[in-house]
């Protein structure tokens, strides 16, 4: 089966499980996509966007949840988990532990990561626990990670997770693909994370600065 938005169409989302999440979900636990998802904007294996709500500290629990299926964006971002993260306040957007990606991910035009694909605020933040990104392609025109496609916080966890397959930033040599994310400021919560050798450009992208492998 498959799951896609109206081609064309503006702001359109999908996701495997859970098309928008708004306001915080409590929890997602012990899910799992077959069906391809494609939508002209946001797409996500489980949930296609997360648009926070700044009462809750969590705005969406997802645990246990797995996508086996190719997700696709026309114009914005997309993620094997979560494909964006949308709000304002000091929160975790989302938590996402336990849960792996199979599938193919990828944007004609935008970002795409293989656990989480876009996170817009300074404020907000993914924590990442005990995930992986198991031998889907992740290919994106701007920036291409193999658990987080682009982010901006100092406060992001990404932690005891895994991937490998393909990766491919398309537009130019100066946006290299990164093992765990792109991050326009520097965490320090980047812990115990594995990747087979040669598998990305860089270990991390933080702060405008490539940060390579350890010996």
């Amino acid at each position: 089966g498959s799951i896609s938005g109206a081609p064309g169409s503006t702001g359109v989302i999908a996701g495997g499980i859970l098309g928008k999440a708004d306001g915080g979900v409590p929890e997602i636990s012990e899910c799992e996509n077959r069906g391809s998802v494609s939508a002209s904007r946001q797409a996500g294996g489980i949930v296609g966007y997360v648009r926070g709500d700044t009462a809750s500290v969590v705005q969406c629990d997802i645990e246990y949840c797995y996508n086996y299926a190719d997700i696709s964006s026309v114009s914005s971002n997309a993620g094997g988990i979560v494909g964006h993260c949308s709000a304002s306040g000091d929160f975790i957007c989302a938590r996402i532990t336990c849960s792996g990606n199979y599938g193919n991910i990828s944007t004609a035009n935008g970002v795409a990561g293989g656990i989480v694909g876009y996170v817009t605020k300074s404020d907000q933040y993914p924590y990442i626990e005990y995930c992986f990104n198991a031998g889907g392609d992740v290919t994106a025109t701007t920036c291409a990670a193999g658990l987080l496609g682009y982010c901006y916080s100092d406060k992001v966890v990404v932690r005891g997770c895994y991937a490998f397959g393909g990766l491919l930033a398309c537009e130019t040599a100066a946006n290299p693909t990164c093992a765990v994310l792109w991050n326009k400021s520097t965490s320090t919560h980047i812990e115990n994370n594995f990747f087979p050798e040669g598998y990305a450009d860089c270990f991390a992208y933080q702060n405008n600065e490539e940060q390579p492998f350890m010996e």
